[in-house]
């Protein structure tokens, strides 16, 4: 705990300094300010309908709702999100503090803060919050903040098929379409367009404003993150090979890239189906907590364009590993699974380990492949995970037995309540 204490001081440090004060001076200048305080007029469809109302907020009050407030809102944001994932992973006390010394020694959550990142911690709340009521049986409220994470931005989305597993009730998805309906109707009148044009803006790739071709232009004419800026697996190919990386299309490697993505986003779905709603299912929590951790995993490698602060989705994955490990019962599960967090977790964002053997023997071991191109260990954590998963599906005994075990301590437990123990199978 003395560690666990020291890593927390050093991470709130770190994001207090080089997330909010190094970066105040300079306006948190990032892809947030560019698209909400640059050369958009407001009109049309940009990133999604839920940065749309946003901008309202700046446009309708620029002092208050400036660049500082929604930088600053960040930080309140990655709390909450830390909070409902603690809460459905089951995390005790103990359990928690590590979690939390791994969200503030993360080096993209720090970079998150200093580029306002605001749109990414919407979606982080939102999906971890979904994540909390599938846990609490609420999937109706679950599938709906996954709805609305999904127009923050489209690659949310990829969380909608797993809430449905978790739900069979028609009206949680009806109720969740109107959810949707009325965000984007809400878009459509404040704009005044036709609801073929924001459903159409809305699904639209690039997301350009819907005022012609001039403004198209000047908004492309704008600074904007080069492919050589970019962490996603294509750009990572690109670097690998040697290639150029001002060209944007990418095209030899993004064809590699797509058949990875849709094979991984596949077998995903088709993992996550065998563990909640498959003839060999493994314990309702244990496969919650399992299907988030690979999807949180899967949002860097979805996300066409990888920016750094895209790899804050992977700290639920760190939340959820260790709920598994805490859980574990057999010794050579338990020690994979935390081989398989320290080498992922170092290699995709913590560089402040290597730091001082740098600055001590004048190496440059940041400079390392691994650590500038993360999304190579992301896919090894995505192997690691779901050869776990198979394994499970493949002894779904273990897994139910454990649980079971849990229970009857947790029963057998002092000043635990009647209710609690009345409410165990």
């Amino acid at each position: 705990m003395v560690t666990v204490s020291a890593a927390i001081f050093w991470g709130l440090r770190v994001n207090l300094l080089e997330g909010f004060v190094y970066e105040w001076p300079r306006h948190f200048h990032g892809d947030f300010y560019n698209a909400m305080f640059g050369s958009w007029n407001g009109q049309g469809i940009y990133y999604g309908p839920v940065f749309v109302m946003e901008s309202w907020l700046y446009r309708s009050a620029p002092r208050i709702f400036n660049e500082y407030f929604f930088a600053v809102a960040d930080a309140p944001l990655v709390g909450l999100a830390f909070f409902f994932a603690a809460k459905a992973a089951r995390l005790t006390g103990t359990l928690s503090a590590v979690a939390a010394a791994l969200w503030l020694c993360y080096h993209w959550l720090t970079y998150s803060f200093s580029v306002a990142a605001n749109p990414e911690s919407i979606e982080l709340v939102l999906l971890c919050a979904a994540w909390y009521f599938a846990t609490r049986r609420h999937a109706s409220l679950g599938l709906a903040a996954a709805a609305v994470a999904a127009l923050t931005k489209r690659i949310p989305a990829i969380f909608i098929p797993l809430m449905l597993m978790t739900e069979r009730s028609w009206r949680s998805v009806i109720s969740t379409l109107l959810v949707m309906g009325a965000i984007v109707a809400v878009v459509g009148l404040g704009q005044g367009l036709a609801p073929a044009d924001v459903v159409r803006l809305t699904l639209n790739p690039v997301s350009l404003p819907f005022s012609g071709q001039d403004n198209v232009r000047e908004v492309l004419a704008q600074p904007f993150p080069y492919p050589s800026q970019f962490l996603g697996l294509s750009n990572a190919l690109a670097r690998a090979a040697g290639e150029p990386m001002d060209d944007w299309a990418l095209p030899f490697f993004q064809g590699y890239y797509y058949v990875v993505l849709l094979a991984t986003l596949s077998f995903a779905w088709y993992v996550a189906f065998q563990m909640l709603r498959g003839r060999y299912r493994i314990a309702e929590h244990q496969g919650l907590t399992l299907s988030f951790c690979i999807f949180f995993g899967l949002m860097p490698l979805a996300a066409i364009t990888t920016h750094p602060h895209t790899f804050i989705f992977l700290l639920p994955t760190w939340t959820a590993l260790i709920a598994l490990i805490a859980s574990e019962r057999r010794t050579w599960r338990q020690r994979a699974l935390l081989v398989l967090t320290g080498v992922t977790y170092l290699f995709t964002g913590f560089p402040a380990a290597v730091t001082p053997i740098d600055r001590r023997l004048g190496t440059h071991l940041y400079l390392n492949g691994l650590f500038q191109d993360p999304i190579w260990l992301n896919l090894l954590l995505l192997g690691g995970l779901f050869a776990y998963a198979a394994y499970l599906l493949r002894h779904p005994a273990e897994s139910v037995a454990q649980e079971s075990d849990e229970a009857l301590e947790r029963a057998h437990a002092p000043n635990h309540s009647i209710r609690q123990v009345g409410d165990l199978p």
